[in-house]
C-alpha cells in the first residue's frame, strides 16, 4: 500500500486482507485519486481566485490614483483628451500669467501708469505639433 497505483499482488493481499474483490479495491483506489485530483484543483482555483481578487482590487486603486493624479503644478490631470505632461504645462502656464498681471498691476500702481500698453508677453502653449506662441487671450 506504498503506491497509490498498486500492482496485482499488493492490490490482492489488501482484498484478502480487508475481504473484498481485487477489482473493489483497484475502484478505491481510482475514486481516491480522482478525489486527491479533484480537492487539488478545488484547491488552486480558490488561491486563483484569491490573487485574482487581489490584482482586480490592486488595478482599481491603481486606476483611481490616476483618475486623481496631480502634477506638480497644482491641477489635475486628465487622463482622457490631453496628456498628464500637457496638462500640467497648461497649469503652469495660467499660473504664470496670473504672476504677470499681478506684478503688472504692483508696477502700475507704483509707478502710477500701466508700464506696458497693449503689449502682449509671448506665452507658449502645447499643440500637437509641439510648443507654439500664443497670445494671452
Amino acid at each position: 500500500m506504498q503506491c497509490p497505483h498498486s500492482n496485482n499482488n499488493p492490490r490482492e493481499k489488501l482484498s484478502d486482507k480487508l475481504e473484498l474483490e481485487p477489482l473493489q479495491v483497484k475502484f478505491w483506489f481510482q475514486n481516491k485519486r480522482t478525489q486527491l485530483k479533484t480537492w487539488d484543483e478545488h484547491h488552486k482555483n480558490s488561491i486563483f481566485c484569491t490573487e485574482n481578487d487581489e490584482l482586480r482590487a490592486e488595478n482599481m486603486m491603481y486606476k483611481e490614483a490616476l483618475t486623481n493624479a496631480c502634477c506638480r503644478a497644482g491641477g489635475r490631470a486628465i487622463v482622457a483628451g490631453i496628456s498628464s505632461n500637457e496638462h500640467c504645462l497648461k497649469v503652469e502656464n495660467a499660473r504664470l500669467r496670473e504672476q504677470i498681471d499681478d506684478l503688472a498691476a504692483i508696477v502700475t500702481e507704483l509707478v502710477g501708469k500701466p508700464l506696458l500698453d497693449d503689449v502682449t508677453f509671448p506665452f507658449y502653449c502645447f499643440s500637437n505639433n509641439g510648443y507654439r506662441g500664443c497670445s494671452k487671450n
